[in-house]
């Protein structure tokens, strides 16, 4: 098993705690009508966390599959499809437990082919992105630096910068018939690639700098959604936006806090730690574990933020739902990681026996 470094296993801590807070902030029923100033303020904020991890999430998968002569492995994409399997049926089993009358025949096909259906669209994008890693590594090897850079620009361009600028129209950036989820992983993919390869062409080398360049990115943020929130009705013939437009992935503000994020973590020291690397090992099944179906179960019968609206509980309840989350997906991943190593591990060995 190779080492893990504790820098790069803290972001993916990090991201995950951000989607947790962000599906916490998403599927909260609000009416928007108690909310005022501060608490108003923090939700917005909270709205930008899901894609921040996202993002992290992307970056991270580039910046290591990038190097590897034999980015996919057939044994690792089958316990990726397991693992998802998994999860869609213990998510399955109890939202049908609660609403047994939806059940029918496209929810058994959706439960059975999870990642041929919008059940975690970020497990199925990452899986075609694990699939084609082979190909995109074999392209980016052929570029020169000078090659690579004019890549880069262009997805940028096409993918991040033109669609942040013309999005205003409609209030929303991934609204192009050329855009997609799995495209914008892609770019993040040679993006981080890049990284691992030259260096990233800034000056900054600490990660103190790195942070305090996210810091102030998040300052500008915050002050252009305190503005909007309060003058932007002023401004909604011209720009049609909300407040919280920059929260998908694909924005330049979202893209530059994510790669200085990155960035800060990468050039941390940090030794070893067991306890996050151990936590950071489990991600993608606490992703998958309070996704999908299951989602219903905890934002609509365990934790009911609407209830806290405008009140201060309603940060205590998220912290709740953040550390039992964490903890009981951290405690269900242990156990299925168990069975796979139990049960799918030897039958995998033993397919791929010589004597067989």
């Amino acid at each position: 098993m190779r080492r893990r470094d504790s820098n790069f296993e803290l972001l993916r801590v990090l991201a995950i705690v951000m989607i947790v807070v962000f599906h916490y902030t998403w599927n909260a029923d609000y009416t928007w009508q108690k909310m005022q100033g501060g608490g108003k303020l923090a939700i917005d904020v909270f709205y930008h966390f899901g894609e921040l991890g996202v993002n992290s999430f992307g970056l991270l998968s580039g910046y290591f599959l990038s190097a590897q002569e034999r980015p996919f492995r057939a044994q690792k994409a089958f316990l990726l499809w397991m693992q998802v399997l998994f999860y869609s049926v213990l998510s399955s089993a109890a939202y049908y437990t609660l609403k047994p009358e939806e059940f029918d025949l496209q929810a058994f096909f959706e439960i059975v082919f999870p990642l041929s259906f919008h059940i975690w669209w970020y497990a199925t994008a990452y899986l075609l992105l694990y699939f084609c890693a082979p190909f995109l590594n074999r392209l980016l090897n052929t570029l020169s630096r000078g090659e690579y850079r004019w890549l880069l620009v262009f997805q940028m361009t096409v993918f991040c910068i033109l669609p942040t600028l013309l999005g205003v129209l409609e209030d929303n950036p991934e609204g192009f018939w050329y855009y997609s989820r799995f495209f914008w992983l892609i770019v993040l993919y040679c993006f981080a690639g890049y990284i691992r390869k030259y260096d990233p062409p800034f000056r900054l080398r600490t990660w103190k700098g790195w942070l305090l360049t996210h810091l102030a990115l998040w300052a500008i943020l915050i002050a252009f959604m305190a503005f909007w929130e309060r003058f932007g009705d002023h401004f909604e013939e011209v720009f049609p936006i909300s407040a919280i437009y920059f929260w998908r992935p694909n924005t330049v503000m979202m893209a530059a806090l994510s790669v200085t994020l990155f960035l800060m973590c990468k050039n941390l020291r940090l030794r070893e730690n067991r306890v996050i690397n151990g936590l950071a090992s489990a991600t993608f099944g606490i992703y998958l574990f309070h996704g999908g179906r299951s989602g219903v179960v905890w934002w609509n019968r365990i934790f009911h933020n609407p209830i806290y609206e405008g009140t201060p509980m309603i940060f205590i309840d998220l912290l709740c739902a953040v550390a039992v989350i964490l903890v009981l997906g951290l405690l269900v991943e242990s156990v299925r990681k168990r069975l796979e190593r139990v049960i799918i591990i030897p039958i995998l060995r033993q397919h791929d026996s010589p004597d067989n």
